[in-house]
């Protein structure tokens, strides 16, 4: 295998983005694969994508594969991204869904830590390969210990599978894992719980979701769409996404070492891995206070302000807005900081100042919408 494969500024581009490209298309198919297959059978087949791009892109020797492989890669982390957030919220404790929600946020950030700390030692012509095999260990891996996953209660259910729905929850007694909430079906906002005197000191906004019967059948992408009742919670999620991606954090992952390497040529790739080390250690804030002091998180929200039966729907539109976003961000931001610097070198912050408005809008209206 040749140890390099030549690629023009363009060429490298479309490499990079066809990544969102995938994680849009398995975004938008993820509600299928949830409800055909289940949320453990939705895991199974993201890893089977991540781990057979990374392996395909691990062994290429052309431009080729390099796409193929980064596009399944993508479709992988679309899938992955819409179950997550899910399987978790219908499986953890009342009281502990939105800690235990964003533990998913917390695991990307922790692979995109580790993957540039790799990347000091193995970013070279000769050992770049030496990632991506390791990336395919870990869907092979993911792909062998989903096998022991319990599947979701609500999707059983929904399903009518009570014999197995059942044989789950003797197995959760038995280890003495969220036992406690293995029948619970219900999103938490707008749902009548018990509330502690802490409960009531702080105040949280309530969305009001629709009432729904436990068999009401799964809807699909369009007729969320157009469904008037699911508005509310449609906007509040996807502006949620919007606010994320807007915010400017993913053009600074993916271009931190063209920003640096002007000012600080020597440090650039160090800054990067600084600069994620410093995103791991803010997701532990969310997970130590999202239950008791501020709202949920994007990757949260979702199954929180839905009824249940068009969960699986919302994630794939509002991830996949998601994506989008994240392509055009790392599409536009090069050619746009070259255009509103006019090639001087100190002012190609003024990019950021786009980011900054774009930001406060959506956070307006998500504020707006939220709070009713």
């Amino acid at each position: 295998m040749p140890t390099c494969i030549p690629m023009s500024d363009a060429t490298f581009s479309v490499v990079t983005s066809v990544y969102t490209v995938g994680g849009l298309m398995g975004s938008l198919g993820a509600n299928l694969v949830m409800d055909r297959w289940g949320r453990r059978g939705a895991v199974r087949i993201s890893a089977i994508a991540t781990g057979a791009g990374a392996a395909l892109m691990g062994v290429s020797a052309g431009l080729a594969p390099l796409i193929v492989g980064r596009t399944l890669t993508g479709v992988g982390a679309g899938i992955g991204l819409c179950v997550g957030p899910i399987y978790l919220s219908e499986l953890a404790p009342p009281k502990k869904r939105g800690a235990v929600g964003v533990l998913t946020q917390f695991a990307i950030v922790v692979g995109i830590m580790i993957t540039q700390i790799m990347g000091l030692q193995l970013a070279t012509a000769t050992r770049w390969r030496i990632v991506l095999f390791f990336s395919a260990a870990l869907g092979a891996m993911q792909f062998v210990l989903s096998g022991g996953m319990i599947e979701s209660p609500t999707w059983l259910d929904r399903n009518g599978l009570l014999v197995e729905k059942d044989k789950y929850a003797r197995r959760v007694a038995d280890i003495g894992l969220l036992a406690s909430n293995y029948d619970s079906q219900d999103p938490l906002l707008g749902a009548d719980l018990e509330a502690t005197e802490e409960d009531i000191s702080t105040p949280v906004p309530v969305v009001e979701v629709p009432e729904r019967n436990d068999q009401e059948e799964a809807i699909k992408v369009p007729e969320l769409l157009v469904t008037p009742s699911l508005r509310r919670p449609l906007t509040i999620v996807c502006f949620s996404m919007l606010v994320q991606q807007l915010s400017g954090v993913n053009a600074v992952l993916y271009y931190s070492n063209d920003i640096l390497s002007k000012a600080l040529p020597d440090w650039g790739p160090w800054i990067s891995v600084g600069i994620t080390v410093v995103n791991f250690l803010m997701t532990f804030a969310p997970i130590a206070l999202i239950d008791a002091r501020i709202g949920p998180v994007p990757f949260v929200m979702i199954p929180e302000v839905s009824p249940q039966h068009a969960v699986s729907a919302l994630s794939s539109v509002a991830l996949s807005l998601n994506w989008i976003a994240n392509f055009l961000v790392g599409l536009v931001f090069l050619p746009l900081r070259n255009a509103l610097s006019g090639g001087a070198e100190d002012k190609e912050g003024r990019v950021f100042y786009v980011f900054a408005t774009l930001l406060a809008f959506c956070t307006f209206v998500l504020f707006r919408v939220y709070r009713g």
